[in-house]
């Protein structure tokens, strides 16, 4: 069995925080960052971003995998920032932590405008 610690320290400090005291079965929705940027590579922008799509749907299989191991869903997957967000049981959160290909695991954040608006 792996050591639980390196995984710990992929779980963002918020989220960290509000796993405190919740019931290892209670969903909690976060935000999975995959490790490692899409390769570079060269070519025509077109080409630049379809190398950038496979590399995160080959590397987003591992992650799904984690999640449904982990007895969660994904529920959406965004290449462009190569995302996941998924709901997964508290006591889960550690063992889609532990996948290699996951670099932070988080709560979501709101986006909201640095100024005002258009």
């Amino acid at each position: 069995m792996p050591d639980p610690a390196p995984q710990l320290g992929k779980v963002a400090p918020r989220l960290a925080q509000r796993l405190v005291g919740m019931a290892a079965a209670e969903p909690v929705e976060v935000v999975i960052e995959l490790a490692g940027p899409p390769p570079e590579t060269g070519g025509s922008r077109a080409e630049r971003v379809a190398a950038a799509r496979a590399a995160f749907d080959r590397d987003v299989v591992d992650v799904r995998r984690a999640v449904a191991a982990a007895g969660g869903e994904v529920l959406d997957a965004v290449w462009l920032n190569r995302t996941v967000r998924g709901r997964v049981p508290a006591g889960g959160v550690a063992t889609v932590a532990a996948d290699e290909g996951v670099a932070v695991v988080d709560l979501p954040r709101r986006i909201e405008l640095d100024g005002p608006g258009p």
